[in-house]
């Protein structure tokens, strides 16, 4: 059974639903589902977040914390804590009601040496992580879940691994047969991919093209059409502008990758307003069909 650590929230008593989303690495919830787990939490629901890694091979961006991680193992191991510490402060700003951070240890970028290290969460036994996530699925009974499509959203080993397992524990926590110490069968109801919106994820390439950034826009080979997710795709999008500061918060408490001499940080704050007012995702399993586009992932339920 994985170890719960709790989280200090302000959320109401009141829970209509329960929403879970597993992510890869500390800083993923709050820049793909920052803005969806402090509008639910506000709300009165419950929400549940797991994260797989402890985020050790992340680039840092804080020139105080003088780590190398990817050379030295002590200072992995360094990050991996000051990640963790960053994550629960992250938690706490978005209402995040049960935190469980699986711990395993980041594989690295699409291509790195890392990505067949035998302890890399890329090369985790899909059986053996579900079983991780099943008795949490079957505590909570969630009514949405949230990962990664099949692509791990741009192809990172560890958001890839995220949803394999994630896919493989919903499936294992509606069958009385699998786990069955892990408590009663639960199936969830709804089920969502994050989805960066493919004319979205442009616009912000554009603009930063224009403040004299480098991106894949100068690349002659570049193809558009393999940015973000295609439009159509899209079945909902809910609109966080009202929580747009908590969001920033939350990122911004992983003051290892997120500092404010990094260009980004500069970025979202200026730009967010009008460039990071949605977020986007793709609705693969419900109850019933969807009406239209959604504009809130408990729709139906």
């Amino acid at each position: 059974m994985v170890r719960q650590e709790p989280v200090i929230t302000a959320a109401t008593a009141r829970r209509t639903f329960t929403l879970m989303a597993v992510h890869a690495h500390p800083d993923d919830e709050s820049s793909g589902t920052g803005g969806l787990l402090r509008l639910a939490a506000e709300q009165g629901h419950r929400t549940v977040l797991v994260t797989c890694t402890n985020g050790d091979l992340g680039d840092v961006k804080d020139p105080r914390l003088r780590l190398k991680p990817r050379e030295h193992l002590a200072d992995r191991q360094r990050l991996a804590e000051v990640r963790h510490a960053e994550l629960r402060q992250a938690a706490a700003i978005l209402g995040v009601t049960h935190l469980y951070p699986l711990g395993y240890h980041d594989s690295g970028m699409h291509g790195w040496e890392t990505n067949t290290e035998p302890y890399a969460f890329a090369q985790a036994k899909v059986e053996a992580v579900a079983g991780q996530l099943v008795p949490i699925m079957r505590q909570h009974r969630p009514d949405v879940v949230v990962t990664y499509d099949e692509h791990g959203g741009y192809g990172h080993p560890d958001h890839i691994m995220a949803h394999r397992v994630t896919m493989a524990a919903l499936e294992a926590a509606a069958d009385a047969m699998r786990f069955p110490e892990a408590g009663p069968p639960w199936h969830v109801p709804k089920i969502y991919y994050t989805a960066w919106a493919r004319s979205e994820a442009l616009r912000a390439l554009k603009m930063m093209h224009r403040l004299g950034q480098k991106t894949c826009l100068r690349d002659p080979d570049f193809d558009p059409h393999s940015l973000g997710c295609p439009d159509e795709l899209i079945t909902t999008r809910v609109n966080v502008r009202p929580v747009l500061r908590a969001k920033w918060q939350a990122l911004f408490a992983h003051r290892s990758q997120m500092h404010r001499w990094d260009f980004f940080w500069w970025f979202v704050r200026l730009t967010g307003p009008w460039l990071f007012q949605y977020e986007s995702f793709r609705c693969v399993y419900s109850p019933l069909p969807l009406p239209g586009r959604e504009s809130d992932v408990f729709a139906g339920l």
